[in-house]
This record gives structure tokens, sequence and C-alpha cells, in this order.
């Protein structure tokens, strides 16, 4: 295999590995490492709104930290590089409790994250934009059988 064919596989691991860093650091409420998946400037066009992470983040951070506990996980997942530039298309499973145990689902959210990203250093992708897509959305009410 040809060193430009490992670079390029080893780019899009990378690329891929950007929204599953950021599900992590939103579970485990690390503000930092989402903020780190950002470029300061970049955009973020999401559910709560338009702006930079430093003006979107506090608005996600209100509402993540309402719930007891979230699990957030990345599937399916198409990425491209070109040079120092990048997409990524991943689909996410966003689950919500009332408690920290993740006993009580108050909310389950399928979203899609349309990611560009740039290289920053020899390994580092940051996002600069992103749009958030609510596919659908479960809330309590809706998971309990009805009878």
């Amino acid at each position: 295999m040809a060193d430009a064919d490992v670079r390029r596989l080893l780019d899009l691991h990378r690329v891929e590995a950007v929204p599953a860093r950021y599900a992590r650091g939103v579970d485990r409420r690390d503000w930092d490492r989402v903020r780190a998946c950002f470029d300061p400037e970049g955009e973020i066009v999401g559910t709560f709104g338009r702006g930079r992470i430093a003006e979107y983040l506090p608005a996600l951070i209100a509402r993540v930290e309402g719930f007891g506990a979230t699990m957030h996980l990345i599937g399916s997942q198409e990425a491209d590089v070109d040079g120092d530039r990048a997409t990524s298309l991943a689909y996410g499973l966003a689950r919500h409790f009332d408690d920290a145990e993740g006993r009580v689902e108050r909310l389950v959210v399928g979203v899609e994250y349309d990611d560009e990203l740039e290289r920053r250093g020899m390994d580092g992708w940051v996002i600069v934009r992103r749009i958030v897509r609510t596919l659908w959305e479960r809330r309590a009410d809706d998971l309990v059988p009805r009878r």
C-alpha cells in the first residue's frame, strides 16, 4: 500500500473519530472536550439556533445538564477527505434520562450531524461547520405502550 493510501486511511479514521469524541464529551459533561472538536470560529446550525461554538455551547450545556444522564451513539457514517478539508455525515441516536442511572428515559432523538472539517496540525481535525438535523424524536409519553 502506498504512503498516500495509508495517509488517506489515517485521515478518514481521524475525521470519523470527531463525532464520537463530541458525543462522549456531551455525555460526560466534558465541555472542554466538546469545544475542542470545533474551530473557535466555526459555525453550528442546530437545535438551539445558529452561531459560533462560544455562542451555541451555553444553550447546549443548559439543555443537556437538565437531564440526569444522556447517551449519544454515533451510527452510520460517511466521510471524505480532500487534502486539509473533509466532510462527515453521521447518524446519531441520543437518549436522555431523568436519572443518572439511566432507568427513567424521557427523550430519544434521531439526529444527523453534517460536518465540514479542516486539518489542524499533522493529525488534528476540527469542525468548521456543523448542521444538526433532528430526524425524529420520541418523548417519554410515546415510549410507554398504549392500551
